[in-house]
């Protein structure tokens, strides 16, 4: 076979090659574009420019989903994570990884949000219950509710002063019909007053 023939088949073979894969690879791309793609992890880091970790976002081994926010020291700040009981929870710590508030939204449709303190002891606590009632509770570092504000179903309203025991106590309540009633309660427990 002259050589001028094998340069041309080879010439044609290679420009048949360049056709075929063209056209595969623009059948695949086309295929792409039409499907989303779908990427399968335990577990997506993203870091900054340093390399640091500063957020992830995978599976607990129990399962449940979880999204980290960390500081550029490597620091958990934040994190967002539904419970296997259903309760979605978004948490935040101080710069020493100390719980500082919490805002929780359980399957009933109750929820509620609390700061703590440096010793990571709730002193802020709001919660709603499933009924859509609220209640506002401010506490003492020993986690007594030295004030409360609660708002019942049948519309009643109550406002309640506690000591360090979460025995002595001042309450007011005001009821749906308007009559507000008095009650004062020494250390022991006992109810020194009432009005009405």
């Amino acid at each position: 076979m002259p050589t001028a023939s094998v340069g041309t088949w080879r010439a044609a073979l290679l420009t048949a090659a360049l056709l075929i894969g063209g056209d595969v690879a623009i059948r695949c791309v086309g295929a792409q574009e039409k499907e989303a793609p779908v990427i399968t992890a335990r577990e997506f880091r993203v870091v900054d420019k340093a390399g640091v970790v500063r957020a992830t976002f995978g599976a607990r081994d129990d399962g449940t989903p979880a999204l980290r926010l960390l500081d550029k020291t490597g620091k958990q700040r934040a994190a967002l994570s539904v419970t296997e009981g259903g309760t979605a929870a978004l948490v935040l710590y101080d710069g020493a990884e100390k719980l500082r508030g919490q805002f929780l939204a359980l399957r009933d449709g109750s929820g509620g949000i609390s700061m703590h303190d440096a010793a990571g002891k709730a002193r802020v606590v709001l919660n709603v219950r499933p009924d859509g009632t609220p209640n506002l509770a401010l506490q003492d570092a020993g986690g007594q509710r030295a004030i409360k504000l609660n708002v019942q179903e049948d519309g009643t309203t109550q406002i309640s002063l506690g000591d360090r025991e979460g025995k002595g106590a001042v309450g007011l309540a005001v009821l749906p019909d308007g009559k507000a009633g008095l009650t004062i309660r020494d250390p022991s427990g006992q109810t020194v007053h009432s009005a009405p």
